[in-house]
């Protein structure tokens, strides 16, 4: 069941909540479940700060979770975490990929 591995990874730290999550989010938010999948990753986020690239995924994950909710508050909070992680880990494409989400909020 992938919600009880996503609470499992939660419960543990989060990190591993994180990467699965970051593989499903497709999956479930073709399903229908935006506000589940990003209530999920803001509870893997709170339970993991270590600055790995898994986090800065899923940072960015969660901001565009936000901002297909309308929560464009939120979005660029997330957006900017990313994009700030990203530049720590000197992740090139993942800047880019956060100034690119960052452009795209600023047009809304």
């Amino acid at each position: 069941n992938l919600r009880a591995a996503t609470d499992h990874g939660i419960a543990q730290g989060g990190e591993a909540a994180l990467r699965l999550l970051g593989a499903l989010t497709r999956f479930w938010e073709r399903r229908g479940n935006v506000a589940e999948t990003r209530a999920r990753l803001d509870q893997a986020l709170d339970a993991s700060s270590e600055p790995t690239p898994g986090r800065a995924k899923a940072l960015n994950t969660a901001g565009i979770l936000a901002y297909r909710q309308a929560d464009y508050a939120a979005a660029r909070r997330r957006y900017e975490e990313s994009l700030a992680l990203r530049r720590h880990l000197g992740d090139r494409a993942g800047v880019a990929s956060s100034y690119n989400n960052l452009a795209t909020l600023a047009l809304e």
